[in-house]
C-alpha cells in the first residue's frame, strides 16, 4: 500500500491506473509495492495509516509527541490530564507505571522505597473523539530529616488500566512494597495486556553495608522489579524490569531503583542499573520511570524517587511479550 500526507494525516492509497501494452489506462487495486535492490526484486513493509498529532518533542494537551507523532506521554505528575482521541483512530495501545516510593531515614539504618507497578494493553479498541482522563503519579519525595519514606503516586488511564506506585521505606528495618499493575477495563478487548509488580525495598540493618537499603526496580512487561539490597543481596529486573538499588553501609545512601522504559520491554535491569527503555530509538534511552529510592543512614541524605508516566499511542505496536 501507498500513502500520502494531506491535512495532518497520513492517508491510504487504495487504487492507481495501470498503463497496459496497447497504451490504455485500467485502474487496479493495490496490495503491495516492491523496489529492486542488488537485482532482486523486494517487498516493501508499509505499516497501517495513523494520525499525527505533531512535530516529535512538542506539548500537547498536558503532554509530550512522541513516536513521531503518533503518540503522546505524559509524565509530569501534579494535576490529572485529558486526551482526545483523534479522528480515524479506533485502537490504542497503552502504558501506565507507577511512581517509586522513597526510602526512610534513620539515625541508625534506613530501608529502600518500592518500585512502582506497570499495566499495558495493545491494541484497545476506542471511539474518535473519545475523552480519557489521565494520572500521573509523584515519587516520593527526598529527605535530609530522619523520617519514614514517601509512598509513590498511582499513574492510570481511568476506566482502563492502573499502576499503583511503590511504598515507602522506613526510618528502621521495615522496607517499601512493590506497587502493582491492574487491568480495570470491565470488557478488556484488546489483543494483548501485560502487568508488572515492582521491586520491594532492601531491609536495611546495622551490619556491613547494609545499614541503608537500596530501592526496588520498577515493574517490567509481565515480570517484577528487582528486589532492592539488604539483608539480601539486590535482584535484577525482569521482563524489562528495572533492577534493584544496591544497599550502602554506615552514614550512606542505598541505590537508587532502576526505571523500566514505556516503549515496550527492554533489556532486563540489573542491580543498581535501570530496565532498558524498550525502543531502538535512542532519543527515549533515559525516558525510565518507577524506581524507588534508597534509604539513609545519617548524615546520608534519602534522594527523591522516580515518577511514574502514562503512554498512549497508535498504530504500528510495541513489542510487550
Amino acid at each position: 500500500m501507498l500513502y500520502i500526507k494531506e491535512s495532518n494525516k497520513v492517508k491510504k492509497i487504495s487504487r492507481c491506473f495501470y498503463v497496459t501494452s496497447d497504451k490504455s489506462k485500467q485502474l487496479r487495486q493495490l496490495h503491495r509495492l516492491y523496489v529492486v535492490k542488488d537485482k532482486k526484486l523486494r517487498k516493501i513493509n508499509i505499516t497501517e495509516n495513523w494520525f499525527i498529532l505533531g512535530p516529535e518533542g512538542d506539548s500537547y494537551q498536558g503532554g509530550t509527541i512522541v513516536l513521531e507523532g503518533r503518540g503522546i506521554l505524559f509524565d509530569q505528575p501534579g494535576e490529572d490530564y485529558t486526551f482526545t482521541i483523534p479522528e480515524d483512530i479506533h485502537a490504542i495501545h497503552m502504558v501506565a507505571i507507577g511512581a517509586g516510593g522513597s526510602g526512610g531515614r534513620g539515625g541508625g539504618i534506613g530501608s529502600g522505597g518500592g518500585g512502582g507497578g506497570l499495566a499495558a494493553i495493545i491494541e484497545q479498541p476506542v471511539v474518535p473523539q473519545q475523552t480519557l482522563n489521565i494520572t500521573v503519579g509523584a515519587g516520593g519525595a527526598d529527605s535530609t530529616k530522619n523520617r519514614d519514606g514517601i509512598n509513590g503516586g498511582h499513574s492510570n488511564i481511568a476506566g482502563y488500566i492502573n499502576a499503583t506506585g511503590g511504598g515507602g521505606g522506613k526510618q528502621g528495618g521495615t522496607a517499601g512494597v512493590g506497587g502493582e499493575g491492574q487491568i480495570i477495563i470491565s470488557h478488556y478487548t484488546g489483543i494483548i495486556s501485560q502487568t508488572g509488580q515492582g521491586g520491594d525495598g532492601g531491609i536495611a540493618q546495622e551490619e556491613a553495608d547494609k545499614d541503608a537499603g537500596g530501592g526496588g526496580g520498577a515493574a517490567g512487561y509481565g515480570g517484577g522489579g528487582g528486589n532492592g539490597g539488604g539483608t539480601q543481596t539486590g535482584q535484577n529486573g525482569q521482563q524489562g524490569g528495572g533492577g534493584g538499588g544496591s544497599s550502602a553501609g554506615e552514614s550512606s545512601s542505598g541505590g537508587m531503583g532502576g526505571g523500566v522504559g514505556p516503549f515496550g520491554k527492554g533489556a532486563d535491569g540489573q542491580t543498581g542499573k535501570p530496565g532498558g527503555p524498550g525502543s531502538p530509538d535512542t532519543r527515549y534511552s533515559n525516558r525510565c520511570y518507577g524506581g524507588g529510592s534508597g534509604g539513609a543512614d545519617e548524615p546520608g541524605n534519602v534522594v527523591a524517587a522516580q515518577n511514574g508516566a502514562v503512554l498512549i499511542c497508535w498504530g504500528e505496536p510495541f513489542p510487550i511479550t
